[in-house]
């Protein structure tokens, strides 16, 4: 057998252990021969005594190991009592048996108590099988507890026991173990050395459960990196081998991974039907691990269906448990979980608590994955929180621990097509073996020894061709993965500038505005104490008068503009129909006499979620902007306009999705749309549009003064909305605004 034949296989056995669920005919009838099985033990302990009764204990233990947990404990200790009792040699037995409990019931402190008790009666016994099971036993709690370096330790040192003592079985066990914890600190290369090693063994000695197991990781990796198509083959392979040897945790195990790729599916009804067969399953096996999984599952489920009140219970659920039983990955998924939820319910400090937990315990057990998923939404909080360099600082982190994963990730996908053709090679020599025991014929020999070398030759082939095309794909999703970081980046860093310029306008105005108010003020009182005085005052005075007291007013009005660039603070937001504020936006100013407003707003359309007043100020900004635009205003070619301003004002529910190009939360929306026929906006002004006092109007006391996008733009932030602006020289201007629609 060629050593390296299985060289870039990755295998792993990690919370799934997946098999349809059309097998559970033959698992209702195996579970009937147990319970038979259990009754018979059950009646005959009641008559038993000595080491008979001993022996009864023990077995049923076994039985229940994989049917109830807690009475499985029961008879554990039950048989150490007994065996301290009656001072029998099967004390360090009895010990490994409560060990293998306590981890499977997430105990893992008592695990290792018991592990240590019967190492040190086995080797003053000289009793090796027993002092190889409690190394076994210890080098499970520590892979639990991420005690990586001493779980190989304990595994390395009893595949050493089992080897001496032939033990085959027992060696696979340990080596697959050991590929495993190398896999949990993503040493791809030391897991796939070991399970490289295990997979021989299976094979050599023609191991059909082993090459299930076998079989199943590949599922299980195929189904982790999303192709289910490959996922399924797999599982089918494995059904093929192993019926009926299944326990009902088991069952819960294969319901809960069958609602995965249902939900993957979109088969949401099924899903969440099996979801809650299993959670069933896990409540009455009294399996932690089981039960913790299943609600971590049900919580990625409803986060799925934008359902955040029911993830945010599974994943508090999950959370617990994991750290009860102080499994660090599934803390990890379940941190994670909760921050996601948590941001989109608007719970920012809760949010960001739970994503530095995420990154600390990551960083602890070496999680790159962890690490990177926390990084990513820790930027997108601090970006709706309004700190746009904490947001960059995040996103930064993210590119550079996804970029060292990205490219594990592509060695490890292309060593996963390599071994899944390696492996289908191997189970034709396999057959081929097979036919060359039982064929005598010397002519049937050279025959297949050409279909041998036929096989061969197309595998190559095949493999050749597959890692060809796999390198082609890898190569065109990396650079096109790398487009959109980009992409993503510029918008990031635009949005950072344009975000900062605003607050550093935002400062200056109001710190002036206040002071320059106060002074207004008294100008204003002054002018009017004049006038209303008896002092003798001409005309020319008069006109003085009246001129300067026009110009503080308007003055006034600019410092009201100021304070709504700095300030745009509104009342309690509340539902607002958008027709009632086109109908009463003629208020706003009396230029709106000379619009013509052509609306085309839909009978289902949603009422906007905000402060009325603002909204009105909002639209009544962009109204007066199209009719400067496209009126007397914005003509420069001094036209006389004797009718109407025609402008138009269109509106329709939208629903924003978790990818939008403006980073805006999830949901129902408005979008309303402002057009005008003016002569529109050069292209290379369009970056200056927001700037307060910029306008591509005449300037003037009354128009041109390049306010009111800068107060729209202000006023649609605080609503949490969006402003796209565009515009073709000689053809007009369109402002669509992105508002959040009001829920009932």
């Amino acid at each position: 057998m060629n050593k390296n034949f299985f060289y870039t296989i990755i295998l792993g056995m990690n919370k799934h252990i997946l098999i349809p669920g059309f097998c559970l005919f033959f698992l209702i009838a195996a579970q009937g021969n147990a319970a038979d099985t259990i009754s018979t033990l059950e009646a005959k302990l009641k008559d038993a005594g000595g080491e008979e009764q001993l022996k009864i204990v023990i077995e049923l233990t076994d039985l229940y190991t994989e049917k109830d947990l807690e009475k499985a404990f029961s008879y554990a200790k039950k048989a150490l009592e007994l065996v301290q009792r009656t001072q029998t040699s099967r004390e360090a037995e009895v010990l490994n048996l409560l060990g293998k409990i306590s981890y499977r019931r997430g105990d893992y402190t008592s695990t290792i108590d018991y592990a240590n008790q019967a190492g040190e009666i086995a080797r003053k016994l000289g009793d090796k099988k027993n002092d190889a099971a409690s190394l076994f036993n210890l080098g499970m709690a520590n892979k639990y507890l991420a005690n990586y370096n001493q779980a190989l330790d304990y595994f390395s040192s009893a595949q050493a026991i089992y080897k001496e003592l032939g033990d085959e079985k027992k060696i696979v066990t340990c080596l697959n173990q050991i590929g495993l914890v190398y896999r949990r600190v993503n040493d791809f290369s030391k897991a796939i050395e070991y399970l490289v090693k295990a997979g021989e063994i299976c094979i050599q000695s023609n191991d059909k459960n082993a090459l299930a197991s076998i079989y199943n990781n590949m599922g299980i990796i195929y189904f982790e990196m999303g192709n289910l198509d490959f996922a399924i083959e797999y599982y089918k392979k494995n059904l093929e081998i192993s019926q009926d040897n299944d326990t009902p945790g088991n069952i819960g195990i294969y319901k809960m991974n069958i609602a995965e790729i249902y939900d993957r599916q979109g088969k949401y009804d099924e899903a969440i039907k099996l979801y809650k067969e299993s959670l069933e399953i896990a409540e009455k096996v009294g399996s932690p691990k089981n039960l913790s999984n299943t609600l971590l599952s049900m919580g990625d489920h409803f986060e799925k269906r934008n359902d955040p009140r029911n993830a945010l219970d599974y994943y508090t659920r999950a959370l617990k448990i994991k750290e009860g039983i102080h499994e660090s990955y599934g803390v990890i998924e379940a941190l994670l979980g909760l921050g996601r939820i948590h941001h989109r319910l608007g719970h920012y400090p809760a949010a960001l608590d739970f994503l530095e937990k995420t990154i600390t315990l990551s960083k602890e057990i070496n999680n790159p994955m962890g690490i990177r998923d926390a990084y990513f939404q820790l930027s997108a909080v601090y970006q709706e929180t309004g700190n746009s360099p904490k947001a960059l600082e995040y996103y930064k982190k993210y590119k550079e621990t996804n970029d060292t994963i990205f490219n594990e990730d592509n060695a490890r996908k292309i060593a996963e097509m390599q071994a899944r053709f390696d492996l289908e090679r191997k189970e034709k020599e396999i057959s081929l073996l097979k036919k060359d025991q039982q064929i005598q014929s010397l002519k049937l020999v050279r025959q297949k020894s050409i279909v041998y070398s036929s096989i061969v030759i197309s595998v190559l082939i095949l493999i050749l061709a597959f890692v060809i095309y796999t390198r082609y794909r890898l190569k065109a999703r990396a650079n096109k993965k790398l487009q959109e970081e980009i992409s993503i980046r510029i918008k990031t860093e635009e949005a950072l500038v344009k975000s900062r310029k605003l607050e550093t306008i935002a400062i200056l105005a109001g710190g002036i505005s206040h002071d320059f108010n106060n002074l207004l003020a008294v100008i204003l009182g002054n002018l009017s104490f004049i006038k209303d005085s008896d002092l003798p005052l001409d005309d020319t005075i008069v006109h003085c008068l009246d001129s300067a007291e026009k110009a503080a007013i308007n003055a006034a009005d600019l410092i009201r503009k100021f304070l709504a660039i700095s300030n745009a603070k509104g009342g309690q937001p509340k539902k607002v129909i958008l027709p009632d504020i086109l109908k009463n936006i003629s208020s706003f100013s009396h230029q709106f006499e000379q619009i013509r407003l052509d609306i085309s707003i839909p009978g289902n359309l949603k009422a906007l979620y905000g402060d009325e007043h603002q909204l009105v100020q909002l639209m009544g900004n962009l109204l007066l902007n199209a009719y400067e635009a496209a009126g007397p205003a914005g003509d420069v070619e001094g036209n006389n306009f004797d009718k109407p301003i025609g402008i138009t004002v269109s509106a329709q529910n939208i629903m924003l999705e978790n990818e939008n190009p403006w980073n805006l939360q999830p949901g129902e929306y408005i979008k309303v749309s402002v057009k005008d026929r003016g002569k529109g906006i050069p292209p290379e002004l369009m970056d200056k549009i927001f700037d307060p006092y910029f306008s591509t109007k005449q300037r003037g006391i009354q128009k041109g003064m390049g306010f009111g996008l800068a107060i729209a733009s202000a006023i649609i932030k605080k609503h949490k909305g969006h402003i796209e602006v565009s515009s073709e020289v000689n053809q007009g201007t369109t402002v669509d605004l992105y508002i959040p629609a009001y829920n009932d």
